[in-house]
């Protein structure tokens, strides 16, 4: 039985003016004790977007259900991506999996924000720059690694969540937001980080913040 158990939950707020958002995020259990939450940001806004980034995290979450790997998953969807278009649309794709024995967590990021793990006022920022799913075909996406403790808060965030933070270093502003927001549980935080981006303005993009926090069972 896994050590450690993950609760999720997402706040997100539609583009001013549009009805459905681009934006699309899964989270599930998967075989051998390993929960994954999957994110995806379509070019721009609407149903296109959404079409487009809702393929993305569903056929992610089925390769990754059904056994492969992280990478090959990636692989797999940027394949299809490419073969399914016929104009270039960027789509972000953004994983973590994470193993409920270890706390060990992978993640992948194609195009997408950095994402922010918070362990109490520490926060560490996790980014690997590369072009979003569908640009380029035959490629594989690189992985990297980070060691989890009970208690740690993993934040993934759009970059209309990033945008919606004050000053000229978005990403900086986020980090010092989240080091001095005193939630401890993904329903809050969550739902903080969305109201900070959005105050004082209206929704310029899409915005979805997804958090999943570990513990100790």
């Amino acid at each position: 039985e896994a050590g450690f158990r993950i609760l999720t939950a997402v706040a997100r707020q539609t583009k001013e003016e549009e009805v459905i958002s681009g934006d699309t995020f899964s989270t599930a259990l998967l075989p051998m004790g390993k929960s994954r939450l999957c994110r995806s940001d379509g070019m721009g806004s609407g149903e296109n977007a959404f079409a487009e980034s809702e393929m993305v995290t569903d056929l992610m979450g089925q390769l990754l259900e059904a056994g492969f790997s992280v990478q090959t998953s990636a692989r797999i969807v940027n394949s299809a991506m490419v073969l399914c278009r016929e104009e270039q649309h960027p789509t972000t794709l953004d994983v973590c999996v994470v193993d409920r024995h270890t706390a060990r967590c992978e993640l992948l990021k194609q195009g997408a924000c950095p994402t922010f793990i918070k362990r109490r006022s520490q926060v560490e920022v996790l980014d690997a720059p590369m072009l979003p799913a569908g640009i380029l075909g035959g490629i594989t996406p690189d992985s990297s690694f980070f060691q989890l403790q009970a208690g740690d808060l993993i934040i993934m965030a759009t970059d209309g969540v990033l945008e919606g933070m004050e000053g000229e270093d978005k990403e900086e502003a986020f980090k010092d937001f989240l080091r001095a927001c005193p939630a401890q549980n993904p329903k809050e935080l969550s739902s903080e980080a969305l109201s900070v981006a959005l105050s004082g303005s209206e929704a310029k993009d899409d915005m979805t913040v997804l958090v999943a926090s570990v513990w100790r069972k």
